[in-house]
């Protein structure tokens, strides 16, 4: 063997006998939890981390919408969270739920009256002639003089089908304030379809009851003597 062959083989060994020694110590670093990368000077510059979003503090009246909404809106919300809240935004629902004492100046105001002049030109002369033996009451309740009876189960709708109508007057017994008539009186915007089906259903409802109905033409001026014997009759014929 040769001079030459000789190193050519001992080259070949060195190279395979420190590829072995790379290897083990490649090895040895991964199992020591890796060595650190070593950023390149190239590299761009790493971006700062963004501040944590803080909460935001909720008012007594979004806490308590929050505490009362479904489940499933509970878990929207909650997945939306990461998202900044706008400055100095409240909820249509906190607005409605505002502690009343926070309200100091309320708008509210007497009427000047509780019918209107119409009415109250019609309610003079009824008052004359029942005086001393009816009472009159005006803006009464259609539920507040028919009832259904308490053992029916669909009570409840009953109830809600009469809740928003109400009459103009009505005679009462004096003593026991029990509703003996029904007055109306009809001016022009009773021959509106609307009124027309709503008077309608009030009488079917009152005729239903046993409640006697007298509507009155609007007019300038009512005869007392007409309106007496009108009411006379009208209370004698549902006793009768």
């Amino acid at each position: 063997m040769s001079f030459s062959e000789f190193v050519a083989g001992l080259g070949v060994i060195l190279k395979f006998i420190f590829g072995g020694v790379v290897k083990l110590f490649r090895a040895a670093g991964r199992l020591a939890g890796g060595k650190k990368k070593t950023p390149s000077p190239y590299a761009p510059p790493a971006a700062a981390a963004s501040p944590p979003v803080q909460p935001r503090v909720l008012s007594p009246a979004e806490a308590f919408v929050a505490r009362h909404l479904p489940p499933a809106v509970r878990a929207a919300k909650r997945s939306r969270s990461g998202r900044r809240p706008l400055p100095g935004m409240r909820s249509g629902a906190a607005h409605l739920l505002q502690p009343p004492e926070e309200e100091k100046d309320l708008p509210y105001r007497p009427v000047r009256r509780l019918i209107t002049k119409g009415e109250q030109a019609f309610w003079y002369p009824l008052f004359k002639a029942v005086k001393g033996k009816y009472r009159v009451f005006c803006k009464v309740r259609l539920a507040d003089i028919v009832t259904v009876p308490g053992d029916r189960r669909d009570e409840a709708r009953w109830f809600r089908r009469v809740a928003r109508y109400h009459v103009d007057f009505v005679i009462c017994d004096p003593q026991t304030t029990a509703p003996l008539l029904v007055i109306e009186l009809d001016d022009r915007s009773h021959e509106a379809d609307r009124r027309s089906k709503a008077d309608e259903f009030k009488d079917k409802v009152l005729s239903a009851a046993g409640m006697p109905i007298y509507r009155v033409k609007c007019q300038e001026a009512y005869d007392r003597q007409e309106l007496r014997a009108a009411v006379e009759r009208l209370i004698a014929g549902r006793h009768g």
